[in-house]
């Protein structure tokens, strides 16, 4: 009997000892993972949390009291701390919320260590969308217009005007954050003023349009050359439904500004993306006939070699011919298409050239669009890591 009670007791002994030493090697091991976790670096050179990038779970250990008060701390915060390390942390697997009101898009990728770095912002499309709903709220119970200015429409077609007017605060904002940047930003800025499908609108509000495109125009001929400004229009029926005083006014900025060396300014007027790719056809076709390129060249076409044929490659002749504007800069791949009050869709814009683009929705009307709103694209574009189906 005494001898059994004498075995027992050694092996609630050794028992106890046993389980001691595996708290305090487990502890040892996660003071070890936080050591290391200090040496895992993302392909941006950001320092990750070690249990963060692991993909199985460490066994659980008993904290120390100096343990214990950290994980309080963070319990009064709202933090649930990790069961592997009680060092403030956050999963990578959790996506950021997107608070209301502001840029509604996808989320980062996950990251990976053999992704290519994160490429500046240097092509950004804008759907300026809501200048009416804006005109609506604003001008409801007055003209918007206070007489001193004929050019301006009256009414909810004042939001209008004030879209184009802020479009030369955008620009002024691209350009300045270009001059502040440490890495290139922003070599164009393509923007879609009036789409091939706007001509069905009515008559009044087309005429209220033409008078915001003067207004433009003759606003931003004044500031292009003190920005370096050039602009180009992008127009696939070569303006030919617009009002003549109009198209000459879009001609004579595009004319005044095309020796300019810094930004460019791709404007979209009498555009429409699926027209822009017919029009490539045809014109490749009229090639063919013509004996500029072979017919077995049609089927070796590369999309690059395609792209020469639409807005601002070398071989866009028409319907811009008539128009006699000088030669386009091709713009570099379209980063970003931002658009405005809320809608998620294209809408007809730039349909080839956005189809690896990064797209961002904003809730507020174009009216409304402020400048902390373009430094948050930029930012959030440059943080992505895109891979292009690689």
């Amino acid at each position: 009997m005494t001898v059994s009670f004498v075995a027992a007791m050694t092996i609630m002994v050794a028992l106890v000892s046993a389980v001691q030493a595996f708290r305090s090697s487990s502890l040892n091991n996660s003071q070890n993972n936080n050591q290391n976790s200090n040496l895992v670096k993302d392909d941006r050179g950001a320092t990750n949390n070690a249990t963060n990038n692991a993909s199985f779970s460490a066994p659980s250990f008993t904290p120390s009291k100096k343990n214990k008060k950290k994980i309080r701390k963070k319990k009064k915060k709202g933090i649930t701390p990790s069961s592997t390390n009680s060092s403030d942390s956050s999963s990578a697997s959790s996506p950021p919320s997107v608070p209301s009101g502001s840029l509604a898009n996808p989320q980062t990728e996950s990251e990976n260590p053999n992704s290519p770095p994160p490429r500046s912002l240097l092509h950004l499309g804008v759907i300026m969308d809501g200048n009416r709903r804006f005109g609506r709220s604003k001008y409801a119970n007055s003209d918007g217009n206070d007489g001193t200015n004929p050019d301006i429409p009256s009414g909810y077609l004042r939001g209008h005007y004030d879209g184009g007017m802020k479009l030369v605060d955008f620009i002024s904002w691209c350009i300045k954050l270009r001059n502040l940047s440490p890495s290139p930003f922003l070599s164009h800025l393509t923007i879609y003023a009036f789409s091939s499908e706007n001509y069905s609108r009515p008559s009044t509000e087309l005429t209220a349009l033409h008078s915001v495109f003067m207004s433009f125009c003759s606003t931003l001929i004044t500031k292009a050359n003190t920005w370096k400004l050039r602009v180009q229009l992008f127009s696939t029926d070569g303006l030919s439904k617009m009002p003549k005083n109009v198209a000459t006014a879009f001609v004579e900025l595009v004319e005044a500004t095309k020796n300019n060396t810094g930004m460019v300014l791709n404007v979209c007027v009498g555009y429409g993306g699926r027209d822009e790719i017919l029009n490539g056809v045809k014109s490749v076709v009229e090639d063919v006939k013509s004996k500029v390129i072979d017919y077995e060249d049609v089927f070796n076409m590369t999309g690059e070699e395609f792209e020469e044929y639409l807005s601002g490659g070398s071989k866009v002749t028409k319907p811009l011919a008539n128009l006699n504007l000088p030669a386009q800069a091709k713009p570099p791949p379209l980063d970003v298409v931002l658009r405005t009050s809320g809608e998620r869709r294209i809408s007809n814009f730039l349909i080839w050239q956005c189809a690896y683009s990064e797209l961002f929705f904003l809730e507020k009307t174009w009216p409304e669009v402020e400048e902390k709103d373009l430094r948050r694209v930029k930012e959030e574009f440059e943080s992505r890591i895109r891979r292009f189906g690689k």
